[in-house]
């Protein structure tokens, strides 16, 4: 699991944040370990912005419940299925992907995806929705990517967002593939 505060995480602004992220990066951050020292700072992975932003639940109940979203998703994506097979799907991915996704289920918020804001119960509902077809479908297209990718963090979530919305048109279009290639 990863930290989200302590000396063991490692901030790294989101792109969008602020126009001197790198002012921030070089004046804030004297290595790895140093955590920047912001009211504003916006944490990559959850978007923790200070004490209140957890309806009063103390950070061992948002542990908890990460934990708990973590282990749904396994269950969902049958995860037990990927690990079986480490050569062909790289685990590490994901358990990052995973990860990701409890996180940002548990302390996200809304977020502007393709120039449109999309509220958090949406992402929420496209997470649920996961299963391991539309996962291996998600690390194929990962995998398969060739472009540079800017914001990682916006990129991962508009992925995860969107597979549950286009797996099935993407399944219909390799079918229509593989029939007309069949007829030739």
């Amino acid at each position: 699991m990863r930290p989200t505060e302590g000396p063991e995480c490692v901030p790294w602004p989101d792109a969008d944040a602020s126009p001197n992220n790198k002012d921030i990066i070089d004046n804030d951050m004297i290595d790895k370990n140093t955590v920047i020292k912001s009211d504003t700072y916006i944490n990559p992975i959850n978007h923790i912005k200070g004490d209140d932003v957890h309806d009063g639940k103390d950070e061992t109940d948002v542990m908890d419940e990460i934990d708990s979203v973590r282990e749904m998703f396994r269950k969902n994506i049958r995860y037990d299925f990927f690990s079986k097979y480490p050569d062909k799907y790289d685990i590490n991915t994901l358990d990052d992907i995973v990860e990701f996704m409890a996180e940002e289920y548990v302390c996200g918020g809304d977020e502007t995806l393709g120039g449109h804001k999309v509220p958090h119960e949406l992402i929420k509902k496209a997470f649920e929705n996961f299963n391991a077809l539309k996962m291996k479908y998600v690390l194929q297209s990962l995998a398969e990517n060739t472009t540079r990718v800017k914001n990682t963090r916006k990129y991962l979530l508009r992925t995860l967002y969107d597979a549950p919305l286009t797996f099935g048109i993407h399944q219909k279009l390799r079918f229509q593939n593989e029939i007309e290639g069949m007829a030739e």
